[in-house]
């Protein structure tokens, strides 16, 4: 990750928390992830009560349809993340078509025209609040630069996340 990126990171998480309207915040995290990892489709699922997942902001048509096929079918690397609040920070998927652990999912985003995906887990130190997705139209659409950045975007975006919903829910 560069130095000015990581800064950029930083300053955009303070100034996050600072917003007075959650709904920014929330915009505010789709539109840093677009940039950051290079990929125009973009998804935030938030985690609800009961270890359920809710569509929460979305970059287009694309992401949100993908992002609802996950929380229909209750499966995808979203749902396999949660399950394990001890895993790994994100979930890479190199190409759709191939993947057999989620066969309720995989299909169905495929024929969105998804082909890889990158889920990353945004969590504070006692929860995870939610997932950021990067949905590609290629197969194996993230280098391990773009996994890094993501994974650092998810540090940062977590705490102002948190702070977003849970001013949304009073």
């Amino acid at each position: 990750m560069h130095g000015q990126l990581a800064r950029e990171f930083a300053e955009t998480a303070a100034r996050l928390q600072d917003r007075a309207e959650p709904a920014k915040i929330l915009d505010a995290i789709v539109d840093l992830a677009v940039p950051a990892v290079g990929c125009g489709h973009v998804g935030l699922l938030v985690c609800g009560r009961g270890r359920t997942l809710r569509r929460c902001r979305s970059t287009d048509a694309e992401a949100a349809e993908a992002d609802q096929v996950q929380v229909a079918v209750r499966q995808g690397p979203c749902w396999s993340c949660l399950a394990r609040p001890d895993g790994p920070p994100e979930l890479l998927v190199d190409d759709t078509a191939d993947e057999l652990r989620w066969p309720a999912w995989n299909r169905p985003v495929t024929e969105l025209g998804v082909r890889s995906v990158l889920t990353t887990r945004l969590a504070t130190v006692d929860r995870t609040v939610g997932f950021l997705t990067w949905y590609a139209d290629t197969p194996h659409g993230f280098a391990p630069e773009a996994i890094r950045t993501a994974h650092v975007l998810a540090l940062h975006a977590a705490a102002p996340l948190a702070h977003a919903l849970e001013h949304t829910a009073r």
